[in-house]
C-alpha cells in the first residue's frame, strides 16, 4: 500500500456528512460524485449469520427501527430505513427537525432518487456491497459483535476469498484479537496495525517495532489520542518499514493539507468531496 497507493480519498462510511452513511447510494455517489479512490466500511453479524454493512453495534441512530444489530435476521434489517436520519451536512441527526431528503425511499414512501432503487437506501450485506465494488479499493473494519455465536472473523476471510480480494481489501479492528484471529484464518489479506501494537510503538517513540508489525500493510490512526500520534518521524518510520499511513477521521480541509504534507498516504473522511 506505500508507496503504489498514494494519497488516497477514504470515503469514510461512503462520506457520512454528505450521504446516509453505510449504503451503497453512499458509496457509488462518494466514488462518482465526491472523487473518493476507496471505501471504508464497518460490519456486524446478523441474528441469522450474515455480514452487513452498518457502523454502530444498534440500529438507533441511523435507521426507524431499535434494537442490536445480532438481534435482527436479515430480513428484519431490510425493512429497515438506512435514510431515515440523514440530514445534509450533519450526518445522522434522528433527534433534530430535519431535513430528510431520504426518509421513506427505502420503505417505499418516497421515490428513489434517478438511477437508483430503494435497495440502495437499506442496510447493505458486504456480500451485496462487493458485488456492486469489484474494482474498488475497500476498507472494512470488523466491529465486535458480544451478542453474536458465531466466528465471523472466519466468515469475512471466507467472503473475501471467494471474491478473489486480498491486497486491494485492508481489513482493520480496534480489537488486537479480533484483527489475530481474522489474520489467521486470512494470511494473504491486507490488514491495518492492531490498536494495541501502535499504542506500543507510539509510547516507546521508536516507530513500527520489528515483529510487531510483521505482515500488516497500514497504520489506520486518529492525528492524536491524547499524545500526538501522526507527524513527520511517524511518517518517515512506517514508510521505511514499507507500511501506509492512512489518517482518520478528518473533515476539515487545512487538516488535510497538514496531513497531506506530512506525506501521509490516505486520509479518511466523512466530506471526500471537500479532500477532492
Amino acid at each position: 500500500w506505500y508507496p503504489d497507493r498514494h494519497p488516497l480519498n477514504i470515503a469514510h462510511r461512503g462520506g457520512a456528512l454528505e450521504y446516509p452513511e453505510n449504503t451503497l447510494y453512499a458509496y457509488k455517489n462518494s466514488l462518482v460524485k465526491s472523487g473518493a479512490h476507496m471505501l471504508e466500511m464497518d460490519i456486524y453479524e446478523t441474528a441469522d449469520g450474515e455480514l452487513v454493512v452498518i457502523h454502530d453495534g444498534t440500529v438507533d441512530r441511523t435507521t426507524n427501527g431499535s434494537g442490536s444489530v445480532s438481534s435482527f435476521t436479515l430480513k428484519q434489517l431490510r425493512a429497515l430505513d438506512a435514510g431515515y436520519c440523514y440530514v445534509p451536512g450533519r450526518g445522522s441527526d434522528c433527534g433534530s427537525d430535519g431535513p430528510f431528503p431520504f426518509r421513506g425511499v427505502a420503505t417505499g414512501d418516497r421515490s428513489p432518487p434517478s438511477g437508483f432503487s430503494r435497495a440502495d437506501f437499506r442496510i447493505p450485506t458486504l456480500r451485496e456491497a462487493l458485488e456492486e465494488f469489484p474494482d474498488v479499493l475497500i476498507n472494512i473494519e470488523l466491529k465486535p459483535d458480544l451478542d453474536s455465536t458465531g466466528s465471523y472473523e472466519a466468515k469475512l476471510a471466507a467472503l473475501l476469498n471467494e471474491f478473489g480480494r486480498g491486497d486491494d481489501v485492508i481489513v482493520a479492528s480496534f480489537q488486537d484479537w479480533n484483527a489475530a484471529l481474522f489474520k489467521l484464518a486470512a494470511p494473504a489479506v491486507s490488514t491495518s496495525v492492531p490498536t494495541g501494537q501502535v499504542a506500543l510503538s507510539v509510547l516507546l517513540g521508536q516507530g513500527p517495532l520489528p515483529g510487531l508489525t510483521l505482515g500488516h500493510a497500514a497504520f489506520q490512526v486518529p492525528p492524536s489520542l491524547g499524545i500526538p500520534i501522526v507527524n513527520q518521524d511517524f511518517v518517515n518510520d512506517a514508510h521505511a518499514a514499507g507500511l501506509a499511513v492512512q489518517v482518520w477521521t478528518i473533515n476539515d480541509c487545512a487538516e488535510m493539507q497538514a496531513l497531506l504534507a506530512l506525506g501521509v498516504d490516505g486520509i479518511m473522511t466523512d466530506a471526500p468531496a471537500s479532500l477532492d
